[in-house]
Order: C-alpha cells, then structure tokens, then sequence
C-alpha cells in the first residue's frame, strides 16, 4: 500500500530538512495523536542515514526506526517496523523537498507491508495514515513559517 500527500511551505528547502531531520525535537513541534507520541534518539551523535530510534505510539506498541534515507536537503526517509502476534508490520516515510519559487513543495511518501490477516483493514489503514500524513504535513508547514 502506498500513500503520498503534499504540502507548499513558505521557506527554503534547507530549513524543511533540519525540523524533519532534528529528531529529538519531534515532539517541540508534533503534538501527540492518537497514533505518535514522541521519538525516542538510540544513537548518539548527529542523525545521519543509520540512526536509530524508537517511534512511540499511542496504543503502546512502538515501533523501531531507522533513517534509511539521507540526501540533505532535498530527501530523507524512515523505516519503521514493529512484531505483531500475527506478523511483522512495516512502514516507510520519505520526504522528498523541491524548491518552487521562494518555497518548497514536501512531498510525503508511505509505504506500507502488512500480514496478510491484516489485509481486510487496509482501508482502515489507509484513511488513518492519510489523517496523519497531513496532520505532519500541516505542523511542519506551521513550525517553518512560524505564527502567522
């Protein structure tokens, strides 16, 4: 299942891609949601392609994270996984960044692999992620442009 949504930003590329790649302040601009509820940094250093992290959800099944892709300024993605009773649930982010005159248009794409037992809520699936997709999106909009 793929998903993709995006957003134009008033600001530049180089700014979109340090809140998404700032991991420990997710939670400075995300609000929780009944899906996130913060990220959690294992490695130390700087986020780079590698780094670790554990996605906190709302439910209490989080999940493991990594960054998988790292092209600053202009993409980085995620993957995420956790171990369910009925399989392996995985999914992944990428946040591709093009300028457009003085901005930049995010484009957020998902991706999901699900168990086969979980094939019959995909559309369930589906609508929350794209509820959320733009939940990120519109917070991500507010914290570059700042109160407007």
């Amino acid at each position: 299942m793929v998903l993709e949504t995006e957003i134009q930003i008033d600001g530049g590329v180089e700014q979109v891609f340090a809140v998404l790649a700032c991991l420990e302040q997710y939670c400075d601009w995300l609000p929780h949601s009944d899906v996130h509820k913060g990220i959690e940094v294992l490695d130390a250093g700087p986020v780079q392609e590698g780094t670790t992290y554990i996605d906190r959800q709302s439910g209490g099944a989080d999940m493991s994270g990594e960054v998988c892709i790292w092209n600053p300024p202009h993409c980085i993605g995620f993957r995420q996984s956790i171990a369910l009773p009925i399989g392996i649930v995985e999914a992944r982010a990428e946040f591709r960044m093009e300028v457009v005159g003085d901005g930049t248009r995010v484009i957020r794409r998902q991706t999901f692999a699900l168990p086969w037992l979980v094939w019959p809520m995909r559309p369930i699936v589906r609508m929350k992620s794209r509820r959320e997709s733009l939940r990120i999106l519109d917070a991500l909009k507010r914290t570059v442009e700042g109160p407007g």
